[in-house]
């Protein structure tokens, strides 16, 4: 059966383009009707993709522990982020950290406190891949700003998560954090 589909497809090439062995033509002059000739650009294409960056934050109040997630099918990069820590009056030593950790939440990255907060106290955190271009003295010079180092092109896959919080969690509903990240989403 395959060869009778095969004749019947080469008997309607030959009637369709007017293919005669008959008429003598050279077979270049065949070959153009019958195949296809693609020439190839042997030019070297450059792509740059732009980024697409968003803002990944939680910006709620009254909570000391935060913890961001990075959705399903998408993969980020972190850029840099500013944190602001405000403790109620309660009494106590909070100590902050940075986390994160991958899917199955193996620890990827962590940066802690070098100080701890009290009461009343305020500080903000600047977190940057940047950060090794910086001049030491620069976070000296703001009052309560902590500048802390990102690793540049930092990776976060999908399922990863960025958590931020009081180890002692002394005044857990009544500190307040707010957290904002610029980050290039590489969505799949």
């Amino acid at each position: 059966m395959a060869v009778i589909q095969n004749s019947a497809i080469i008997q309607k090439l030959i009637d369709e383009l007017e293919l005669y062995p008959a008429l003598d033509k050279i077979p270049t002059e065949l070959a153009d009707k019958v195949l296809p000739v693609f020439q190839v650009n042997t030019e070297t294409l450059e792509i740059q993709m732009k980024p697409n960056y968003l803002l990944w934050q939680d910006v709620l109040a009254n909570d000391s522990d935060k913890t961001l997630t990075v959705p399903d099918g998408h993969t980020y990069v972190l850029k840099h982020g500013f944190i602001k820590i405000a403790c109620s009056s309660d009494v106590g030593n909070r100590k902050f950290e940075i986390l994160i950790k991958d899917k199955a939440g193996h620890i990827v990255w962590v940066v802690e406190a070098a100080a701890v907060l009290t009461a009343d106290d305020v500080q903000y955190w600047r977190i940057s891949d940047l950060y090794h271009l910086q001049i030491a003295g620069e976070a000296e010079q703001y009052y309560n700003k902590m500048t802390t180092p990102l690793p540049q092109d930092f990776v976060m896959l999908e399922g990863w998560t960025l958590r931020f919080w009081d180890h002692a969690a002394i005044a857990a509903a009544a500190d307040d954090i707010e957290m904002s990240f610029i980050v290039d989403d590489q969505a799949d």
